[in-house]
């Protein structure tokens, strides 16, 4: 293998990055949202239920209020949203679809082009392998705590509080199992 070329994990990383890339440039050359991620997650769940309080969004999101507070003043920026006191709550800040959010249609990505260099006996044996490498991997990893096929890491319950998961707690000093004196 020459120096310069890039080993099999490498390469598959390095892919990995370049997709994400693409999709994410897709997404802001049409200035779409994404759905499953972001300021996109909050108007498809107003879509199917609009008129929530923003505690409930942040409940049904799972993300904290402070973070939902900063999408939410973008997305009322940009006039998709709308923030009214509840008339119920004077505490509770309803969130309401505008028209230009209610007209907002969500785009699919179609990475057809990505794989377009690929003849269609490729493409399927390429499915196939990263099938293969899928569930060695499920295998590889069931006797773990990690739960399998989480999704995206921003869907784990945990993923506000740390990238590995929850921060651990101190644990108080009498707990060490030392005597006192």
């Amino acid at each position: 293998m020459d120096e310069q070329q890039l080993s099999l994990p490498e390469l598959f990383l390095t892919t990995n990055r370049l997709l994400h890339r693409y999709h994410r440039v897709q997404r802001h050359k049409e200035e779409g949202f994404d759905p499953r991620q972001g300021q996109g997650r909050i108007l498809a769940l107003l879509k199917k239920a609009d008129n929530l309080t923003q505690k409930e969004l942040a409940y049904l999101l799972n993300i904290r209020q402070q973070s939902l507070g900063e999408l939410l003043r973008k997305l009322e920026q940009g006039g998709y949203i709308t923030r009214e006191p509840s008339q119920k709550d004077k505490r509770a800040m309803m969130i309401r679809l505008t028209e230009k959010g209610k007209a907002l249609e969500f785009q699919e990505f179609d990475f057809k082009e990505v794989f377009s260099c690929l003849n269609e006996a490729e493409q399927e044996q390429m499915a196939q392998y990263l099938e293969r490498i899928s569930n060695h991997l499920r295998e590889m990893l069931q006797d773990t705590e990690e739960p399998l096929d989480l999704g995206p890491r921003r869907c784990r319950p945990d993923h506000h509080r740390g990238p590995l998961g929850p921060r651990p707690r101190p644990l108080p000093k009498d707990s060490f199992g030392e005597d006192e004196e």
